[in-house]
């Protein structure tokens, strides 16, 4: 029985595409897959790696080539992928230790409190679990003894509003 292909992303395809271009735009396409734009220092670099591959001397950095790695996760298949908790989140602000925040599979999960109750923070592990283009700094628990850990938290996902099985996904992430 003749299965269809998967259908790729638009960057996937980008990606695809990028693989015969130069090095200094593969470097420009990785900076705003990443970060959504380019500032001017990101601009006079990508200059500068151009300029290098065009024979100038003495421009020491290497480009760094667009990798699936820098891609936003793909579902793939027609599933839905959905985030259904947030847990064990350890070095990251003054968040309270063993606690799980739940999301809704079928609607949509407001997270709402007084101001140092842990929104931003909670926020901020959500933006760079899920690669967001400005996911901002993970701040550590500034009062906490073990400051420069590594801050880590355990996901549990869903395929088709279904809770995978078994332990959940741990992520760490720089503080």
């Amino acid at each position: 029985m003749h299965q269809p292909a998967s259908r790729k992303t638009v960057l996937q395809t980008i990606l695809d595409w990028s693989q015969n271009r130069p090095a200094w735009q593969r470097d420009a396409l990785r900076r705003i897959v990443t970060s959504g734009t380019l500032d001017a220092a990101g601009i006079s670099e990508i200059l500068d790696l151009c300029k290098k591959e065009h024979g100038a001397p003495d421009i020491k950095f290497e480009a760094m080539s667009l990798e699936a790695a820098h891609l936003p996760a793909n579902p793939g298949n027609e599933s839905t992928i959905t985030l259904a908790s947030l847990s064990d989140v350890v070095g990251v602000n003054q968040l309270a230790p063993k606690q799980t925040l739940p999301f809704e599979q079928h609607g949509l999960t407001i997270i709402y409190g007084p101001n140092g109750a842990g929104k931003s923070g909670y926020g901020r592990v959500l933006k760079r679990a899920c690669r967001a283009r400005k996911a901002g700094e993970i701040m550590p628990d500034a009062f906490s003894l073990a400051v420069g850990k590594r801050a880590t938290a355990s996901f549990t996902i869903a395929r088709d509003a279904r809770a995978s099985a078994g332990s959940p996904v741990g992520r760490q992430f720089d503080a």
